[in-house]
């Protein structure tokens, strides 16, 4: 599977109902589930992403050339750059494990983003899905592990989706309390570039 997220720093609450309205223009044009999301708790307070999951590029790139033809995609894309600051970044990345569990209707998304070290790839990938699987394990929240096709080379990215904020807690609670957990993120000293990871909790718009 591969995840599209478009990415930009809004500026007030107008902005953010020309996200909702562009959200849903997009899925009605492309025929294709797009959601919202917006960073909360974390650096870079204002970004909203409109992702969406997609099983092959090709499907991705026909839904896309859908857009580039719509006028009305385009008049609505116009109308936003009062909002937008700093331009749109667009990621790529694809899945290395399988999602853990049901996100159901997930509220919360916690991620967490590294950068593999040159050397130490292969490592960092089994470390990356073997993290992913012990996360599920101990909170038995629904995690996914990717790579990254596009942004800073080598990127990784864990996803953890969570219910509410206390469901968010408990999780971190669980990790907390299992010193395994810690001995094995230690074992993965050299897998990962050191001070490239950020973490960031993202909330669901609706």
């Amino acid at each position: 599977m591969y995840l599209m997220s478009r990415n930009a720093r809004l500026t007030g609450g107008k902005g953010l109902e020309w996200a909702r309205s562009m959200r849903d223009l997009v899925t009605e044009t492309a025929g294709h589930e797009f959601q919202l999301w917006a960073r909360t708790l974390s650096p870079g307070f204002g970004t909203v992403s409109w992702t969406s999951w997609w099983e092959d590029l090709s499907s991705l790139e026909s839904a896309f050339a859908t857009l580039v033809g719509d006028a009305k995609y385009i008049e609505k894309a116009m109308a936003g750059r009062e909002f937008v600051v700093d331009g749109i970044d667009d990621s790529l990345a694809q899945t290395v494990s399988e999602l853990s569990g049901e996100p159901g209707n997930a509220r919360y998304v916690g991620a967490i983003s590294a950068t593999l070290s040159v050397g130490d790839a292969m490592r960092g990938v089994m470390a990356g899905i073997e993290i992913t699987s012990r996360v599920s394990s101990i909170t038995g929240t629904p995690s996914v592990f990717v790579q990254r096709h596009t942004g800073p080379y080598g990127g990784v990215a864990w996803f953890t989706a969570f219910d509410s904020l206390a469901h968010f807690e408990e999780s971190n609670a669980k990790l907390a309390a299992d010193p395994d957990f810690f001995s094995f993120i230690d074992s993965t000293k050299g897998c990962f570039v050191e001070g490239s990871g950020e973490s960031v909790l993202w909330v669901k718009i609706d």
